[in-house]
């Protein structure tokens, strides 16, 4: 019985978040993975907002192993705790803390995205490629984004390196002009997904 422990309630932020596209994909994977076998899944609504848990112990009772979607609140390390006590394993996906010790964490690297962001769109004939970050990226950052553009044959420069701040619109419309003025042709955005629609929208006017 494999538990896929996700909120289903909360602020319209918290719902809209667990709906996301990803999180289904997560569900449809784990569900192709168990077909045609003994195990099945079973779906486990929690209210993420809530600082205490009546019962955890109930809670742990819903499954044999679990799948936690980005479970991250004041009552999560008791949980892990509990969990770890009672000998059922269990899988912490999408974002995750530090202090997750003792999970399985399946989470890529900031670098391996950038990696497979640049070899995306270099292999779709790009070669004038910008990535966007929200701030200064780490110098760990910058030697990715350079290792990428040389092993996919591009030539690199620090101006690569796009700043977008996230709540700044002002900023939002700098860096689109940046953008086009440097003449490249396509972007990513690192680890920021949030403003990555209103930088969509610059570019588009």
């Amino acid at each position: 019985n494999v538990g896929y422990l996700f909120s289903s309630s909360g602020t319209e932020d918290i719902v809209e978040y667990a709906n996301a596209e990803r999180n289904m994909a997560a569900l449809l994977g784990i569900q192709k993975v168990l077909s045609g076998s003994k195990h099945h899944l079973q779906i486990v609504n929690i209210d993420y907002l809530r600082q205490n848990i009546e019962d955890l112990g109930q809670l742990t009772n819903t499954a044999d192993v679990f799948v936690i979607w980005e479970l991250s609140w004041a009552w999560s390390r008791e949980f892990f705790q509990m969990l770890d006590r009672k000998g059922k394993g269990y899988i912490v996906i999408n974002r995750v803390a530090s202090d997750f010790q003792g999970s399985y964490i399946i989470h890529e690297s900031d670098e391996a995205h950038i990696r497979r962001a640049v070899r995306w769109l270099a292999d779709h004939g790009h070669s004038r490629i910008a990535g966007v970050f929200r701030e200064p990226p780490p110098p760990e950052w910058l030697q990715t984004l350079r290792d990428a553009f040389l092993d996919a044959g591009l030539e690199y420069s620090p101006r690569n390196a796009v700043i977008s701040l996230e709540t700044d619109d002002e900023s939002c419309r700098r860096a689109a002009r940046d953008i086009v003025a440097r003449g490249f042709t396509a972007f990513f955005i690192q680890n920021n997904d949030l403003n990555a629609p209103d930088l969509y929208v610059e570019l588009s006017r």
